[in-house]
């Protein structure tokens, strides 16, 4: 099972689609649109990133009530 799957954070795979998705669209792209699709890609990172630290930081919130 890859761990995409095993993620606990909710929509990760999908994130992960998303991110395959863009960067599909980067490789497959004229040379004039690849810079929009970096700059989305990484855009992309950052929305992720922070919803993984905003759960990441609510479990160990939770963990914290339950000590």
């Amino acid at each position: 099972m890859s761990i995409i799957k095993k993620s606990r954070i909710p929509g990760f795979a999908q994130d992960m689609r998303d991110l395959d998705n863009i960067a599909n669209a980067y490789h497959n792209c004229n040379d004039g649109f690849k810079d929009t699709w970096k700059q989305k890609w990484y855009e992309m990172v950052q929305v992720i990133a922070k919803r993984v630290e905003e759960n990441r930081s609510s479990v160990d919130n939770s963990k914290n009530k339950i000590n």
